[in-house]
């Protein structure tokens, strides 16, 4: 990953997982003044405020912030619209979590979480980041993010792969639809 991608990453993973709300009052307990003697003029944080609304959160500026940039890509709901069990599964080695997650959806139900699409800009990287989708023990797609959110009909990186139908664009919320056409699974990215 390069260094304007780990930086980006770090930030939006720290503004996401802050939950403190926003509002005029809450940034040191002080309300924001104005920059100016006009009293209708505004600074920047209470512009910002107001564009995320009075219920407005940290969470709301970090998801605005990786879809600004294309950052992190996080899938919160799952739906399987297939009559066979389907598992999404991802690699993604990092330090201070999990090597691994896996997320099973019985047939026709949904899943709701969280679930990170991993970043590969090379075979080395893709080896430890990327995730599949399987419908009936058999994987169908092999994905990870990079310029976009790419897949293959198998396993192995290649940088030219296709971007996803529906949404391929990196960063911000997801929700993954999982179907058949005839007896091919297939699946779709949607904003959440």
């Amino acid at each position: 990953m390069s260094c304007k991608k780990l930086a980006i990453f770090a930030f939006a993973t720290l503004l996401a997982s802050m939950p403190m709300p926003v509002s005029a009052t809450c940034i040191n307990g002080v309300t924001p003044q104005t920059y100016s003697g006009d009293q209708n003029e505004k600074t920047a944080v209470q512009r910002a405020v107001e564009s995320f609304g009075v219920a407005g959160t940290f969470s709301s500026a970090g998801k605005f912030f990786a879809e600004l940039t294309g950052g992190v890509t996080n899938v919160k709901r799952i739906r399987n619209d297939t009559p066979c069990l389907l598992r999404i599964h991802k690699v993604d080695k990092k330090l201070f979590q999990a090597d691994t997650q896996t997320v099973d959806v019985a047939p026709n139900t949904t899943w709701e979480g969280d679930f990170w699409i991993p970043w590969a800009t090379n075979q080395s990287e893709y080896n430890d980041h990327h995730m599949t989708i399987s419908v009936d023990n058999r994987t169908f797609a092999w994905l990870f993010q990079q310029d976009g959110i790419r897949f293959k009909a198998e396993e192995g990186f290649a940088s030219d792969q296709m971007l996803v139908p529906g949404e391929p664009k990196s960063g911000g919320d997801r929700i993954l639809t999982v179907s058949t056409m005839g007896t091919s699974p297939t699946f779709m990215l949607a904003r959440f």
